[in-house]
């Protein structure tokens, strides 16, 4: 503040803030005398400015609203900005150029208010949002990939938008709107068409599906419905087309109405809709669920899956076991199975269409053939005769010459010794044995009803024996020595005793019948055959000759 003064007058100059009030007091004082005055300076508040703010509008096209903004200017820059109604705003909160933006339904215009202020200065100014009904016969869904879109848009006689499929016979009015998709892949493409809430009533839709994407609609008719009775969620007169299996390219969805201009009156031809596409791409396949396969044998499964182009491979088989091979194109594949082993098996395939990927599983059972026992992994002619094997006992000091040799007697070869006859008892149990042990010295050739014979260093036997494996036996007995006598040595009846007092024959068992041919050379044989009839006195003899 500054005071400049004259003999009679004086000047007061201050700064004061826009909009604020200062009061000033001055005191003028003359030898004794003295005298006070007060003042009030006020500044008036800088003007406040917008510029630029008019009327808008969007098209809605085929959505249900659409933002509507509008730029303006605003000085000073830090002044303070408000929108009516209430949806309405402005960004950002500061600086020279802003926007103001409003979601406005369809087919509505909106009064918008903007006022700006500051320091008790302020300006206002109004406009009109408006969001158009139409944008033209065309617009586009895009490119789609799995998933589905929803658009609102209105029939309506503006453009002049008549369908060129609805029908067959000419003279016939229906307004018409397209939306062209792209199916980069094949897939399923499943279309509703609703009449809208907002129409005053019902409008009774027809809904196509067009080839290509012809700009005035005229591509060829894929698929058309009309009232879509069935379909619970739907009004009786909304239309539906259901999965309905379109190859990759450009197709043209087509909303029109069942009436036509020349018939019905104009509330029936015009109106609004909503739309609603999806499309699947997930393949389509018939793969069974499960094959059953003789072990050892190849069994095969056909299908056929969709689309036809679809990738389809073996992703895998588990456990191993399992040899698996798939052919498939054109929409066809056959899956060729073998089993090495008996028991369960899974196969996965795979199928990639676009952007989605099935995974199926087959599950294979091998099992064995008729008249086969399942073994651990595998499958073998039951032994019938093993228990015959135990029972039979026979003794003789010329075996050639037995006509039903003794099963559970043998004689064993001996280089530069006298040939033994060995007689066992087998003892049921289960011994798994690697083909390739060091214990193994010699095995048998396969018997259809004993199976094969595994001579072990240790001179026992493993008998009842069936290969499971390329590398294992598994064998049922094991035989233990009982007795054994050299060939040539000693009378019949030092053979005989020998061999009850050994417990090849045993006592307990009084109705053994024994066998006995003896001889030499298989020249003039004495043929004896008798029963035990004693066990207390083990060579009472009755003879039956």
């Amino acid at each position: 503040m500054g005071l400049s003064e004259s003999p009679s007058e004086a000047a007061i100059a201050c700064s004061v803030v826009a909009a604020a009030t200062v009061t000033v007091t001055v005191t003028c004082t003359s030898g004794t005398d003295s005298d006070m005055a007060s003042a009030k300076f006020k500044a008036n508040p800088a003007p406040v400015r917008i510029s630029g703010f008019d009327d808008a509008s969007a098209p809605a096209g085929d959505a249900h609203s659409v933002e509507v903004s509008e730029d303006f200017d605003v000085t000073p820059a830090d002044a303070k900005c408000t929108v009516t109604p209430a949806a309405a705003s402005v960004s950002p909160t500061t600086g020279g150029t802003r926007t103001v933006s409003l979601e406005v339904d369809k087919g509505v215009t909106a009064s918008v208010t903007l006022t700006c202020s500051k320091g008790g200065a302020s300006h206002r100014v109004h406009a009109k949002f408006a969001a158009t009904r139409f944008d033209g016969c065309t617009s586009s869904l895009g490119t789609f990939g799995s998933g589905g879109v929803t658009v609102r848009a209105a029939i309506s006689s503006a453009g002049g938008c008549k369908s060129v499929r609805r029908h067959d016979e000419t003279g016939r009015t229906s307004y018409a709107r397209w939306h062209t998709l792209k199916l980069a892949s094949p897939g399923w493409v499943t279309v509703t068409l609703r009449s809208a809430a907002s129409n005053g009533n019902p409008l009774d839709v027809y809904l196509l599906i067009l080839q290509g994407a012809a700009a005035n609609g005229s591509g060829k008719r894929l698929a058309f419905n009309d009232d879509h009775r069935s379909e619970l969620t739907l009004g009786k007169r909304d239309s539906l087309i259901a999965r309905y299996f379109l190859a990759a390219g450009t197709y043209t969805i087509e909303a029109t109405t069942y009436g036509w201009l020349e018939w019905h009156q104009q509330h029936d031809v015009e109106g609004d809709y909503v739309l609603h596409v999806n499309v699947d791409h997930t393949p389509a396949a018939s793969q069974p669920t499960s094959l059953r396969v003789k072990n050892g044998t190849t069994a095969t499964g056909t299908w056929g899956y969709q689309p036809a182009g679809t990738a389809t491979k073996l992703a895998s088989s588990f456990p191993d076991g399992l040899t698996a091979s798939l052919d498939a194109s054109g929409g066809r594949a056959k899956l060729a199975v073998t089993p090495s082993e008996v028991g369960q098996y899974a196969v996965l395939v795979t199928y990639s269409n676009g952007p989605e990927t099935l995974t199926k599983s087959t599950t294979v059972t091998s099992y064995c053939p008729t008249g086969q026992s399942a073994l651990p992994g595998d499958c073998a002619t039951p032994l019938t005769a093993l228990d015959e094997r135990k029972e039979q006992i026979l003794v003789s000091p010329h075996p050639e010459h037995i006509v039903n040799m003794a099963h559970d007697c043998f004689l064993k070869r001996r280089v530069g010794e006298p040939d033994r006859w060995i007689c066992r008892r087998l003892q049921e149990e289960r011994v798994y044995i690697s083909k390739t042990s060091d214990q193994i010295v010699g095995t048998s050739e396969m018997h259809p009803r004993y199976g094969t014979v595994v001579a072990l260093e240790s001179d026992e036997l493993l008998e009842g024996c069936q290969s499971i494996t390329a590398e294992v036996w598994q064998c049922d007995y094991r035989a233990d020595w009982l007795w054994y006598h050299d060939e040539g040595q000693g009378s019949l009846g030092s053979y005989l005793l020998d061999a009850f007092v050994s417990g090849v024959v045993d006592p307990a068992r009084c109705a053994t019948f024994v066998f006995l041919m003896w001889g030499t050379g298989g020249t003039n044989p004495q043929v004896g055959a008798g029963t035990v009839i004693s066990c207390g006195r083990l060579f009472t003899w009755e003879d039956d000759s």
